[in-house]
């Protein structure tokens, strides 16, 4: 395990889990259930041309994990028997190499979520970004066991001026807006991103991180992020990854936080 980049966005550490632990995680994702993300309707970042994205069971760990699994249909609490506990474990083993970004367990977040992803050629996920008040940051896990720069699939994070989009803006990064018959509302942007486009545009630049095999990527939040297309180019090989949400005490049962 080795750290090779670190700012005060994001931190990347190589070789995260031991050989044997990270040959456990790919054969998890070989024998594990996973559906299309959105058979259950587009919401969220999400968009029309984002190309098809399976989402596998969601796993929750921390002292009020099996509460919050009872409430969410299809999830799971730590342990579970698999190899993400293997991936939990870790992460929560290491705090020294995290806290200064995003925050300790029991203190600052109190429950991980964790969403296993299996991105195909032509799919990825529009800009977005976690919010401030629900969340301490997120977490990338990079489970493929082979992958190549010509693949596509980076991790795209803006520009720190990024940061100043106002926190009522909310993951999509637009301001509320009034909709006949239902009052305020939080758009999603995947129909419009003309306001998304303008901010992110203003700088122009960010940082990529390539999704390396056993690689952990770890962000503060508020950061506008999106994850490049998978190039047909990566024919049969798919991005398999783990995102966990670093969630706030209290903050559990806001929904949309995938």
């Amino acid at each position: 395990m080795k750290v090779v980049f670190e700012t005060d966005q994001v931190l990347i550490v190589d070789d995260f889990l031991s050989a044997n632990d990270f040959e456990q995680m790919w054969r998890w994702f070989q024998v594990a259930p996973f559906f299309p993300n959105d058979m259950r309707g587009l919401h969220g970042a999400w968009r029309l041309d984002d190309g098809r994205v399976f989402r596998g069971p969601d796993v929750y760990y921390g002292e009020v994990a099996q509460q919050v699994a009872d409430t969410n249909e299809g999830a799971f609490a730590y342990p579970t028997g698999t190899a993400l506990d293997l991936l939990a474990q870790h992460f929560a083993s290491v705090p020294d190499l995290y806290q200064n970004l995003v925050g300790r367990e029991g203190n600052d977040l109190r429950t991980i979520a964790m969403a296993p992803r299996l991105y195909e050629r032509n799919s990825g996920l529009y800009w977005h970004r976690d919010t401030p008040s629900v969340v301490t940051g997120s977490c990338t896990y990079y489970a493929h066991p082979e992958w190549n720069v010509q693949w596509g699939g980076e991790l795209f994070i803006a520009h720190p001026s990024a940061l100043n989009i106002p926190d009522r803006c909310g993951p999509s990064m637009i301001e509320p807006k009034e909709v006949m018959g239902r009052r305020m509302v939080q758009l999603s942007g995947h129909l419009d991103n003309r306001e998304v486009n303008e901010a992110l545009m203003e700088a122009g630049m960010g940082y990529y991180v390539m999704p390396k095999p056993n690689r952990l990527a770890v962000m503060k939040t508020g950061n506008p992020h999106m994850i490049s297309t998978v190039k047909p180019a990566a024919g049969d090989h798919v991005r398999a990854s783990v995102t966990m949400f670093l969630i706030r005490p209290g903050q559990e049962g806001v929904k949309g936080l995938r």
